[in-house]
């Protein structure tokens, strides 16, 4: 423990004698500790906060102007790296939870023992030297999240190395969410007993880590000064951190990226925006990794197209089973590909506008809250088959789909509908059947039974009489034109069905005038015309 570190105190309690005596007992017993300030309300607690920085604030509850909770949410979003002990004469487990939310240290009831000063103060010092910014980092903090100036203060600073530890998938800090969700973030972190953690540590450092905050809500940088310490061993280092995390089964993933090689303080900027770069192109989501930053390492991966075809249909038609094997294939072939975390959140976006489009009578304030809903699950779900099934029952709720409440017909139906709307594209009973998740041969049957024709066969009769109705309205196109129109690229092969099913080649079907009818009746089976 640094014994030469002095801790400013700030106490913001309304009644001044019992902060003043609250003062004297924290300041007498030890010449570490220094009072900043007192203040009598929540608002002058802000000021003085903002005015002297101070490392640990103790605050009562019950105060007029601003009271100590609403203190304490405004004090902790703008300082969070300052530590926060609740005085009150309340034992209400209401406030005790109000106090974990924001991330308080401690809840002293009054009358307060010089015991229980003094054992909260020395939890705080213990984690503030081993977690939090020192007064000597503050600085450094600034230059990890700012480019550096011209006129840079350090000439001789330590070298450092750095890492950045990601609690589930990072992406970037995105304006859907809410404050419960910063808060959410901060609350996992803070139940992390880092101290302990670092303590743990097989590895001799030549000083104490340091978690640094980052833009991103679930991240931390994690800082080490480098003397005597090499690449090999800081690695080895955040790979048993990377181990002991794992006992906290509450968490998400957590990922740790480490930068290859010592760096200087007016490099930490940059150095920092590399690990995310990084971070954002070499991990996989959902995994639970150590990733080693490598300048010389270039991430390289083909994207197949995006088909949603087989999604929006599977939705639009409402078939529970269907829609659920469909989204589960799309988002498991992703992962198969190993995209990178951010091309993975991208294509989920993509699909969710996609499936926006296809569902107009949507209203948009429960599309704005799916959006947000799997960003969140996105970040925190613990895995890929947790996050499929979360996001599966946020769009089955916004689009009504529920369990059983479609049967086979309907599904059968659906297909016919499919068939109707892409008769066009090439179509045949296999990828038919693998779009809506059903064997062929079942497929087959099940639409003979309802239409009395084979999928082929209600296919072939739909774009002959399309055919003849193009041919009928166009007297000068051509039969290659018409061929390609109605799905089919052979004009030769074309002309042969069409002869078939009508009796004439497209040339003397125009020629009569007359359209014939098709036969109902085909027969039993098609030679495969796809």
């Amino acid at each position: 423990m640094n014994k030469e570190r002095q801790f400013r105190i700030l106490i913001v309690e309304d009644e001044l004698p019992l902060a003043q005596h609250l003062a004297h007992r924290i300041t007498a017993g030890s010449s570490r500790y220094i009072l900043v300030g007192i203040a009598q309300n929540g608002v002058e607690g802000l000021e003085l906060l903002e005015r002297y920085r101070p490392d640990i604030v103790f605050t009562d509850i019950q105060m007029p102007i601003l009271s100590g909770l609403d203190f304490l949410a405004q004090a902790t979003q703008k300082y969070p790296n300052t530590k926060y002990v609740i005085l009150s004469g309340f034992s209400d487990f209401q406030y005790a939870q109000s106090g974990i939310k924001y991330g308080v240290k401690d809840y002293l009831l009054k009358p307060i023992s010089d015991e229980d000063i003094h054992s909260a103060l020395s939890k705080i010092i213990e984690e503030i030297e081993i977690t939090d910014v020192p007064a000597r980092y503050a600085e450094l903090h600034t230059y990890l999240m700012q480019p550096p100036r011209e006129n840079f203060p350090f000439k001789e600073e330590p070298m450092y190395h750095l890492a950045l530890l990601t609690m589930g998938n990072c992406v970037t800090t995105s304006p859907l969410f809410s404050q419960e969700v910063s808060e959410n973030f901060e609350s996992l972190f803070n139940s992390i007993d880092f101290a302990q953690i670092f303590k743990a540590s097989s590895i001799s450092l030549p000083a104490t880590p340091y978690l640094m905050s980052n833009s991103t809500l679930n991240a931390r940088y994690l800082i080490v000064e480098a003397q005597d310490l090499s690449d090999h061993a800081f690695y080895a280092f955040c790979t048993e951190i990377h181990e002991l995390l794992k006992d906290y089964s509450q968490l998400p993933p957590i990922s740790i990226t480490c930068h290859t090689g010592a760096l200087s303080a007016q490099q930490l900027y940059a150095a920092g925006r590399n690990l995310s770069q990084y971070y954002l192109t070499h991990f996989i989501p959902w995994k639970s990794v150590v990733l080693e930053n490598s300048a010389s390492e270039k991430f390289d991966c083909s994207y197949s197209a995006l088909h949603f075809d087989s999604i929006l249909q599977a939705f639009q038609i409402g078939h529970y089973e269907t829609a659920q094997q469909a989204l589960y294939t799309t988002l498991k072939s992703w992962c198969d590909e190993n995209l990178p975390v951010v091309r993975y959140y991208q294509n989920v976006q993509f699909l969710l506008q996609n499936l926006r489009r296809s569902a107009q009578n949507i209203d948009a304030s429960e599309w704005e809250h799916l959006l947000m809903d799997t960003s969140i699950y996105f970040f925190f779900s613990p895995s890929f088959q947790d996050f499929c099934k979360q996001e599966f029952s946020l769009l089955a709720n916004i689009f009504h789909i529920e369990k059983n409440a479609w049967s086979l017909e309907s599904l059968v139906e659906g297909i016919r509908l499919y068939i109707d709307e892409h008769y066009r594209e090439p179509i045949n009973l296999c990828n038919l059947a693998e779009k809506f998740f059903i064997s062929p041969s079942h497929l087959s049957r099940q639409f003979k039974t309802m239409y009395d024709c084979t999928p082929s066969n209600y296919l072939i009769d739909l774009r002959i009489s399309h055919a003849c109705k193009l041919l009928e309205e166009n007297p000068d196109m051509e039969a290659k034109t018409v061929s390609l129109m109605v799905g089919y690229s052979d004009q030769f092969y074309f002309s042969k069905i069409f002869k078939k099913h009508t009796g004439y080649a497209p040339s003397e079907y125009r020629k009569i005038g007359v359209r014939k009818k098709i036969p109902e009746d085909f027969p039993e089976q098609q030679p495969d015309m796809f």
